[in-house]
């Protein structure tokens, strides 16, 4: 009996791991597959059809993405910006977009280990919070400020019981003050009610700053620290109708061609997450090209960028671009320091693109 009990314990919890590790596998294959796939290459939705490649994908999203993940976030040029100034950054928008989080979560961490229960739950999101704070300078490509929210959420749970802590020292002093015991009962009071006004003014004052005031300023230009630009300015409208009529332009070339280092890459990695870091590069074009099917390609060759006779090419600021092919700088982002070079054949030029060539932005 005893035996018989040990196989089906055995059966079950091998059940169990075999199930959990069909679900994990299935969950990373979904997200971590190359998605369509072209003629030649494996993808996803492709696999459907096509069984036979469904191993292939498999790899792909197992190994193939491991790989990717390494060669892009540890071997990769990632890291190579300073670290400090990335971590001041951080730490200033953390000041900046959630001061009543920061100041609770630190009183919480602090109660709930040496005045109170001890929950691990509790350090644990501080720790998380910390290693967020210290790591994404590291691993952020660019300072955005939209990183922080990795910190603040799992820092909002020691900032809750950090609340709580000073709630009770309030309720408490009122109750001491009311009694008639003073006792310093009526300082403590006044101390938690600025605190907590104090508290309820920066999250007003940030939402009001980063939602009305200044919703899409940075410093140094007498903005705030929240806000990263991340829309692509007002030039950018005139580049793509024109992306659009390069893609149904009949110039036997591809649609769009990028020149330069900053850009080259096989353009099958896009569909491989992570994409490589010249992807990232051509943002916000990427988008559009994705949606309008454009045929893209890229080189570093300059001979090949004005052999290939693309519709479209896109260089970095100041390179010439084909002969007769219009031309204008492009800002890819508001802030103005990421700008390019659009060159475009003169059978899909817009009158308005001859007209703003001359000035640019």
């Amino acid at each position: 009996a005893r035996a018989r009990a040990t196989v089906r314990a055995i059966r079950s919890t091998g059940i169990h791991v075999v199930g959990i590790g069909a679900t994990m596998l299935a969950v990373i294959v979904f997200f971590y597959a190359p998605r369509s796939g072209g003629r030649d290459t494996i993808g996803l939705w492709r696999s459907v059809t096509h069984p036979t490649e469904i191993p292939a994908v498999i790899e792909a999203a197992t190994i193939g993405s491991a790989e990717a993940a390494y060669g892009f976030w540890v071997t990769g040029g990632i890291q190579d910006h300073p670290y400090l100034p990335y971590l001041t950054d951080t730490l200033a928008t953390l000041v900046a977009g959630a001061p009543a989080v920061v100041a609770f979560g630190l009183v919480g961490v602090a109660v709930d280990r040496y005045a109170g229960a001890g929950r691990d739950l509790v350090l644990g999101a501080f720790v998380a919070a910390v290693a967020a704070t210290v790591g994404y300078p590291l691993a952020n490509h660019f300072p955005v400020p939209w990183s922080v929210v990795h910190a603040v959420v799992p820092l909002a749970v020691p900032g809750a019981v950090g609340l709580a802590a000073v709630t009770r020292v309030g309720r408490e002093a009122a109750g001491n003050v009311g009694d008639g015991v003073t006792d310093g009962a009526a300082v403590r009071l006044a101390v938690v009610a600025l605190a907590l006004v104090v508290a309820v003014w920066t999250v007003g004052g940030a939402a009001l700053a980063t939602s009305y005031l200044t919703p899409q300023q940075s410093p140094p230009d007498g903005g705030n620290e929240v806000v990263y630009y991340a829309q692509p300015p007002a030039e950018v409208s005139l580049v793509i109708p024109t992306m659009r009529a390069a893609v149904t332009a009949e110039e036997g070339g591809p649609d769009v061609l990028y020149h330069g280092a900053r850009f080259d890459m096989d353009e099958r990695g896009a569909a491989f997450p992570p994409p490589p870091g010249q992807h990232f590069a051509r943002f916000p074009f990427p988008w559009y090209t994705e949606s309008f099917d454009a045929d893209v390609t890229s080189t570093t060759d300059h001979s090949e960028m004005v052999t290939t006779r693309a519709s479209m090419v896109i260089t970095d600021i100041g390179v010439a671009g084909p002969p007769g092919y219009e031309s204008r700088p492009v800002r890819l982002d508001a802030i103005g320091d990421r700008k390019v070079t659009v060159h475009v054949d003169p059978a899909i030029a817009p009158p308005r693109w001859t007209e703003t060539a001359a000035s640019g932005p």
